[in-house]
């Protein structure tokens, strides 16, 4: 009966952490603009980027919406960092990451 009990504890903790977003935007980061390469014709590419995150909990996958706007806050946080202020997702979510390119709009 303990088990039980200790291992319905461990599910649930583990369900609550999936739901929550560890990743925040800098004040840099939520200046990054997220757009599409029709977007970026007339920005400087600053760079690529590819960020990471979890995207199981042992054995759990986490939600798919999570992992995407997390990877994405990263992404935004290090293109601030970078110089740059908008964002371009390179392909899709692949175990957890993602790749970006960087570009430089304003004043370009």
């Amino acid at each position: 009966m303990k088990v039980n009990k200790i291992i319905s504890i461990t599910i649930l903790a583990a369900l609550a952490l999936s739901a929550c977003s560890w990743v925040k935007p800098t004040e840099g980061g939520a200046r990054v603009v997220v757009a599409e390469p029709y977007n970026v014709r007339d920005c400087t590419r600053v760079s690529t980027l590819t960020t990471s995150v979890k995207h199981t909990i042992g054995s759990m996958q986490r939600k798919p919406e999570k992992v995407e706007q997390e990877l994405t806050t990263l992404a935004r946080n290090e293109a601030a960092i970078r110089g740059g202020d908008t964002i371009v997702p390179r392909g899709d979510v692949k175990d957890g990451a993602r790749t970006f390119e960087v570009y430089r709009c304003a004043g370009s």
